[in-house]
């Protein structure tokens, strides 16, 4: 099944003066795009979840695992802040059999101490997000 998104101004019912905007998915994906849609301001109507974010479920590479991290609000707040402060942020993935999930970190060049953590499963459900220490 392919996950879609809806985005539509309507006609206020209670206030026929004021729009107001209706987002909608065939599933929390789908509704996650339309919203990923208003954040980047696209002027779309109807998106593909796929197409959008390049990530099919399961994930299955290291690369659509990265993609996927980025789409995360957190994430992308962590990666902006420190690209704000001047730092090139760098990434990366990696498959932790034993979990059965994906990790991904990003963290700022020349900074060790500093790392943000994704851990989600293959079909996208986040199990960890945050900051967390590094050794």
């Amino acid at each position: 099944m392919r996950v879609r998104g809806v985005l539509e101004i309507l006609l206020n019912p209670w206030n026929k003066e004021r729009a107001m905007l209706w987002v909608e998915g065939s599933d929390k994906r789908g509704a996650r795009v339309g919203n990923l849609m208003i954040v980047e301001e696209k002027e779309r109507k109807f998106v593909d979840w796929g197409e959008y974010t390049g990530v099919e479920f399961p994930i299955d590479s290291e690369e659509e695992a990265i993609r996927y991290a980025k789409i995360n609000y957190k994430m992308r707040k962590f990666i902006k802040e420190w690209s704000a402060k001047g730092f090139k942020v760098k990434n990366w993935a990696e498959w932790d059999s034993y979990h059965n999930v994906w990790e991904v970190g990003v963290n700022p060049t020349n900074i060790k101490d500093i790392l943000f953590l994704l851990r989600f499963k293959p079909d996208g459900s986040v199990i960890q997000e945050g900051s967390v220490p590094t050794a």
